[in-house]
């Protein structure tokens, strides 16, 4: 009997062991077996397929539609137009058909020697116009072809304007930036022909601030050759006059002001160096630290003796400080021809800390020199950096305190950010008291309207749609519905809720859909096809087209009133190149059809065709191939502030 209940308790020990295993079990989910792994590799391995060959499908269509692209572009009549488009096209070729694409180039180079070949001296718009489509060309193929675009660049050169005798501030030499621009990236596949260019560069005289890039990018590939360099370009600036050579100058000030090299080791040297030449690149400025302290401090001596050396015609005391903020000579200070000389002085007030902590000993002289010119720059950099954090960290109370100390031009600003940070906050209460209490009647409309689209996203993110669909009715503008709606939307499909965002869409669609009375307006059109690219796409087109009927429209107004009010046209042809309202909107509206291209290729080439002028085809078409088969080069940011990022465009002809 006992080995029974021994038996029988074993079993029910069993029983509950059992039962907890099966629990558990239960509740762990599902460990797929080693069949399952295989089938969803396939079926991964299946879908990589087919979006390859939907891509491939995709960049067949493209290469197809450049082609006829560059064949319609033949009946275009500007020398410029026919260059761009070649060289837009040859980069979008580039990955695809090398050979192609070189040999567009070629007749881009061609038709660009041609047209500054008929250049006239007293031409100065065309000359602009040639320098113009020069540096997009020598911008585009850069970032392909260093070398080529150095070849390009010295195959065609501009007339040079002959520098006036009496001229105190001369020009920098575009081309030498350009080069030296260029060489840097040469440099990074070829150092030593980078160091024989830059070297004869040199011994002509030619500077640039774009030295600092080619240092710094030889100093990660050559050592030998950044060397090499770094002595040539001292020496060469320690037997100049920094006084009266401006462009000498410009390079030693970009020299100095990032400072000397520090001691970090030699493999963070080089990761520094490669990110900072990016950065460099993308903002037109010196890539980092290039010279060694002792370099360093060397040419930082070598700029305060040509400053000390500068001599006011007269110093009587100002009360002021200066000239005009801060700036400029108390009493009689320089006379004309020592502009020149002030200019110098100027730029060595910036690197005040730098001397501080790299040539103490002179700094008491360089001080008492700036203040006998009158030139009192670190109050002002003082007042900047302070107003700088206000701005950025600074309390609504801090704001509001501080608007009520700095001079009247520049209280609105910090009332309306005050009033901003308190909308940002929540405290819609605290922000319309500042807006009644301190705006302009421009300002506190703009701060009000904050507050209602913030009112309706809280309610959204709330869940209170009800009384978001209130609050958007109190708008008191179609224009301020349709962006509370687009936010709206935005927020939606973020959380993945496309069927009410498509609802909202619907709203917004049946507002903008009315004939445009602005480039607002236009531009609320593109929100919204945009917008519906995510959800359905089919709907994006329908939303484009009726402004593609209007952008028509405002083209044929244009022609007729060229010559009346302004000139948009050059020989009856639209400038494929500008900073235009119209030719803004216009590459927008490419830029969407080129966007939907990769979801519906043939939809976006047939909506392109239903711009009416050849010229604005030729940008949509343009940038649906490039949306597809890439074109990246066109980012190379050699000359930034003269590229047109947005792309081809329209520019006002004067």
């Amino acid at each position: 009997m006992a080995s029974w209940n021994s038996f029988s308790f074993i079993l029910r020990g069993l029983g509950i062991v059992l039962l907890v295993a099966a629990t558990a079990a239960a509740q762990e989910p599902a460990q797929p077996s080693v069949i399952d792994q295989q089938q969803q590799a396939a079926q991964q391995t299946e879908q990589q397929a087919e979006q390859q060959k939907a891509q491939a499908a995709r960049e067949k269509q493209a290469l197809k539609l450049l082609d006829q692209t560059v064949a319609e572009a033949q009946a275009l009549r500007l020398p410029e137009n026919h260059i761009r488009v070649q060289f837009v096209a040859a980069d979008t070729l580039w990955t695809h058909d090398e050979a192609r694409a070189r040999s567009l180039l070629t007749e881009a180079q061609g038709a660009l020697a041609a047209m500054i070949g008929g250049l006239t001296s007293n031409d100065q718009q065309q000359l602009n116009t040639a320098a113009q489509v020069r540096r997009e060309m020598l911008t585009v193929v850069a970032g392909r072809d260093p070398a080529l675009a150095l070849d390009i660049l010295r195959a065609t050169r501009l007339p040079q304007v002959a520098q006036q005798p009496n001229n105190l501030f001369r020009r920098i030499d575009p081309d030498a930036n350009l080069e030296f621009s260029l060489l840097a990236l040469v440099a990074a596949n070829d150092p030593k022909q980078a160091l024989q260019k830059a070297e004869e560069m040199l011994s002509k005289g030619e500077y640039s601030g774009a030295l600092a890039n080619l240092l710094s990018q030889l100093q990660a590939k050559d050592k030998e050759a950044a060397a090499k360099l770094t002595d040539d370009v001292l020496k060469s600036l320690h037997a100049e006059n920094l006084t009266t050579n401006q462009n000498a100058r410009s390079l030693a000030f970009m020299l100095l002001r990032s400072g000397p090299q520090t001691s970090a080791p030699v493999d963070q040297k080089v990761s520094a160096t490669v990110n900072n030449q990016v950065n460099a690149q993308a903002n037109n400025q010196p890539s980092g630290q290039v010279l060694g302290e002792a370099a360093y401090r060397d040419l930082l001596d070598t700029l305060i003796s040509a400053a000390l050396s500068v001599t006011p015609q007269s110093a009587t005391p100002n009360p002021r400080g200066g000239g005009r903020g801060g700036f400029g000579p108390r009493g009689g200070g320089f006379g004309g021809q020592d502009m020149n000389g002030m200019m110098l002085l100027a730029g060595l007030s910036s690197l005040l800390p730098q001397i501080d902590k790299y040539l103490p000993a002179r700094s008491a002289l360089v001080r008492q020199k700036l203040s006998t010119a009158g030139i009192n720059m670190e109050q002002q950099a003082n007042f900047r950096d302070q107003m700088s954090t206000l701005t950025q960290q600074g309390s609504v109370d801090s704001l509001i305190s501080a608007a009520a100390q700095v001079p009247p031009g520049m209280q609105n600003r910090l009332y309306q950010q005050a009033a901003m940070k308190a909308v940002d906050e929540g405290n819609t209460a605290r922000a319309r008291q500042i807006a009644n209490e301190h705006l302009s009647a421009d300002a506190r409309d703009q701060v009000l309207q904050a507050i209602e689209r913030q009112q309706i996203i809280r309610a959204a993110q709330q869940g209170k749609m009800d009384e978001a669909r209130q609050l958007l009715g109190r708008l008191q503008s179609d224009d301020a519905r349709v962006d509370a709606l687009m936010q709206l939307v935005t927020l939606l499909l973020q959380s993945g809720d496309k069927k009410p965002a498509q609802q909202l869409l619907d709203e917004a669609r049946g507002i903008v859909s009315r004939h445009a009375e602005n480039y607002q307006q236009l531009e609320a059109q593109l929100r919204v096809a945009q917008a519906y690219a995510d959800i359905e796409p089919a709907r994006s087109f329908e939303v484009l087209e009726p402004g593609i009927s209007q952008i028509n429209e405002l083209l044929g107004a244009a022609a007729l009133l060229n010559g009346f009010e302004g000139n948009f046209f050059k020989e009856g042809e639209l400038p494929l190149r500008g900073d235009s309202s119209l030719g803004g909107i216009i590459a927008e509206y490419a830029q969407a059809l080129a966007t939907l291209a990769r979801v519906d290729f043939d939809d976006a080439q047939t909506t392109a065709d239903k711009f009416q002028r050849l010229e604005p085809r030729i940008v949509a078409k343009l940038a649906i191939a490039r949306s597809v088969l890439g074109g990246t080069a066109a980012d190379a940011n050699i000359t930034p502030n003269t590229f047109n990022r947005r792309g081809l465009g329209f520019r006002r002809v004067n």
